[in-house]
């Protein structure tokens, strides 16, 4: 993964991609036409924008705090339904 971000995100424009994180908060999408790729978050995905785009998204949980997501701590995948 690319980046790691420890923290909640918010997308509330439109046309972005976010690919590739580890996400250590939730993640909440109010904008139109965005993509959510590859993404582990640790929190909740709450969806309300209209024509997401989502693919190969997993929660996890780090359950010892290590900042290192290890395979058992993922989880099942994540829709933007």
């Amino acid at each position: 993964y690319y980046c790691v971000i420890v923290g909640n995100i918010t997308i509330s424009s439109n046309d972005n991609i976010l690919s590739g994180c580890d996400i250590y908060g939730n993640v909440t999408v109010t904008g139109n036409n965005n993509q959510l790729l590859a993404l582990r978050i640790q929190g909740t995905l709450a969806n309300s924008g209209g024509g997401t785009v989502c693919n190969s998204n997993f929660g996890f949980t780090d359950a010892n705090q290590s900042k290192t997501i290890e395979p058992g701590e993922v989880g099942a995948a994540i829709t933007c339904r």
